[in-house]
């Protein structure tokens, strides 16, 4: 059998009857099911996904390169936001280290929040703005 996603509305506590029957035929087979339940979440849009990789990220390379002087891949400045900035902390003996998380859990709002936090860290560390998408930017990258 091939995976079913079948999008549930509830209203109440009740799911619609053409629901139902959509969801008693994707069952209609003898057999051992596993049905998995999560809330429908807007994802990150393309819109979001293209300014992340064409105009954040060129921001941090050119930031990294102002103060460091050194070049990075697109890659490796969204493996340094995945660690360094979104990382989650564990503590490892007396050690705090920062594990890469995923970034596409994120939907839209949770995305703008983890750009949120890239924007202040950067600031704080570097004194460097990171612009808004509704803001003009122009760089070589």
């Amino acid at each position: 059998m091939k995976r079913s996603i079948i999008p549930v509305s509830v209203n109440q506590g009740k799911v619609a009857t053409a629901t139902r029957e959509k969801l008693l035929a994707a069952l209609s087979q003898d057999g051992q099911y596993i049905v998995t339940i999560e809330k429908q979440r807007k994802k990150r849009s393309p819109d979001q996904n293209e300014f992340y990789w064409h105009v954040f990220i060129p921001c941090e390379a050119e930031c990294f390169k102002q103060f460091w002087g050194e070049d990075y891949s697109k890659q490796e400045i969204h493996d340094f936001n995945k660690t360094h900035i979104w990382g989650e902390e564990r503590l490892v003996g007396d050690e705090v280290v920062k594990m890469p998380c995923t970034s596409t859990k994120y939907d839209t709002l949770e995305w703008e929040q983890r750009l949120d936090i890239a924007r202040t860290w950067f600031k704080n560390a570097f004194d460097y703005k990171i612009p808004m998408p509704n803001e003009q930017t122009e760089f070589d990258y």
